[in-house]
């Protein structure tokens, strides 16, 4: 007996469906009668649609809110589809003209974390693609631009009444060095889910536990299990152990008492219990009220007496809790008066841990710079001090504002030159939050010029620069690779000037001038 597709009820029909492409549905079978029509256009089904073919969403709380959404799930996915569509054409043009690439990145950049699959398509490619190179620099270069503009979006609510979290503003130093890979507040957060889960699956009754043994149960699961703390004193200040999706992502899982800290917070609201930083100046405690009813956003402290109903933890060396008199003791020997203990015991500011965690990566920068420490392999140490810049500028303290303001502008000449020099697709975002610091001042026409400087070359085709007279003394070529005689380290001449093109403090950094031909002689762009 012959079985018509039409016999079938209209839900095994909608399932059949599931396994067609929405191309093929939305062009060929919803065209055939009205019956299919029917069936090819069921919510449910463009949902699943919107499910399995997109991963990313510029605004994933909103999707996954689904009752509330006006549009239709067919529509939905239409517009999703025309918006990638067009991103994948400004990004083959990006890749066939050196023309505007600056705008064509920006472009992609404004859908946010919906381009991820586009650009991951791109670099995933196969290695034997004509222009792998060319794919993989700017997907990942165009992927850079999309997280460093979601961490400034995230500071910048510091100054204003929609505060992110502290894990969001924590994750935002994560988005200048992950490149391609997962590191995201998202990704942090579905990892602090699961170890969440993991300890209430290891301790069933954990939530029959007295508050003390509760948290101090948590604490000993994470050190037991290696997701806080640290085993390798030496590497103590290394880049890696300043961001978050390292400590919980990678293999080795170190990292500093500020994102050892962090972990047991986040892991511990998950699992029920309001905990928060300590404001305490040389170390990194956790603090978690005995009134449990108590919003560490509104918990204020003024007395002893108050401080003595909290629990002081430090999930970064210890797994059992911290007795005030050892605190105490380590105030007084500071010098900081008994009376205003109170103060270095209360909970801390969000604004505060963001500096504190710049601060540190600077350190970190330093020390790699003066090769104290070796590189990490899979950390930028260039995009890792491009964080604490930008932190540091837009993120302010509880000073007064004109005071705040003066002290975060002390960074923009650092931040001006890093960006022109190596993130000049940054521009944008430049002018969205540098240029409101410059009103009044004498900068902000220099600045506007440095802009519109850098979008006119954007615009224009690189000239060819052939060899002339004033050349002559540029003995390599661009894709020549080499090995320093001093230092040892091999690159690849991807460009050159004939004499020192960088700006002065620059050259009085590096000490160019004392040099035996001094600034001009020829210099290398290497990679």
């Amino acid at each position: 007996m012959t079985v018509h597709l039409l016999d079938l009820p209209d839900e095994l029909i909608q399932n059949i469906l599931r396994y067609v492409s929405p191309l093929d549905t939305a062009s060929n079978i919803s065209l055939a009668n009205q019956r299919l029509f029917k069936d090819a256009n069921e919510p449910l089904l463009w949902r699943h649609y919107c499910d399995i073919d997109f991963s990313y969403w510029i605004d994933r709380t909103i999707f996954d809110q689904r009752a509330s959404l006006q549009q239709s799930w067919k529509q939905r996915y239409i517009d999703r589809y025309l918006r990638d569509a067009t991103n994948m054409q400004s990004f083959e043009s990006l890749l066939t003209t050196q023309k505007e690439r600056m705008a064509r990145m920006q472009s992609i950049a404004e859908s946010g974390v919906e381009a991820r699959e586009m650009l991951l398509g791109y670099y995933n490619c196969d290695d034997d693609a004509e222009d792998v190179l060319a794919r993989r620099y700017w997907a990942q270069s165009t992927m850079d631009l999309i997280h460093r503009t979601s961490a400034l979006k995230t500071w910048a609510k510091l100054d204003t009444d929609q505060v992110a979290s502290l894990e969001e503003n924590l994750a935002a130093f994560d988005l200048f060095v992950i490149g391609m890979g997962k590191g995201d507040a998202e990704s942090i957060s579905v990892a602090l889910d699961s170890v969440a889960r993991d300890i209430r699956h290891e301790h069933p009754a954990l939530d029959e536990l007295e508050l003390e043994e509760k948290v101090t149960t948590i604490v000993v699961f994470l050190r037991i299990n290696g997701l806080v703390g640290n085993s390798n004193y030496d590497r103590y200040h290394g880049i890696e152990n300043n961001f978050l999706s390292y400590a919980l992502l990678s293999e080795s899982h170190t990292s500093l008492p500020l994102q050892s800290t962090a972990i047991f917070v986040g892991v511990a609201r998950r699992l029920g219990v309001t905990a928060c930083f300590c404001n305490f100046p040389t170390h990194i405690y956790a603090m978690v009220p005995m009134d449990q009813s108590l919003n560490p956003a509104n918990f204020r402290m003024t007395d002893d007496q108050v401080i003595e109903n909290v629990i002081y933890l430090d999930p970064w060396a210890q797994a059992g809790v911290v007795a005030i008199d050892e605190l105490h003791i380590q105030l007084s020997q500071m010098g900081i008066p008994r009376l205003s203990h109170w103060q270095y015991l209360a909970p801390a500011q969000t604004r505060d841990m963001v500096l504190r965690t710049a601060r540190n990566i600077m350190r970190s920068w330093e020390e790699t710079r003066r090769q104290v420490l070796t590189p990490h392999p899979d950390i930028d140490t260039d995009n890792a001090f491009y964080s604490f810049l930008w932190a540091m500028l837009l993120v302010g303290t509880a000073e007064q504002r004109e005071m705040n303001i003066h002290r975060r502008r002390s960074y923009l000449p650092y931040l001006l030159e890093t960006f022109q020099n190596n993130y000049a697709e940054d521009v944008t975002i430049a002018e969205k939050y540098i240029a409101p610091m410059l009103e009044g001042d004498a900068q902000r026409t220099q600045f506007f010029e440095l802009t519109a400087e850098l979008r006119a070359s954007d615009r224009n085709a690189k000239p060819i620069m052939a060899r002339d007279t004033q050349a002559r003394n540029v003995n390599y070529k661009i894709g020549q690779a080499f090995q320093h005689k001093r230092y040892g380290y091999i690159g690849v001449i991807v460009g050159w000037d004939p004499k020192c093109a960088a700006g002065d403090r620059w050259i009085a950094q590096m000490n160019v001038d004392t040099l035996p031909k001094g600034r001009t002689q020829s210099f290398y762009h290497i990679l």
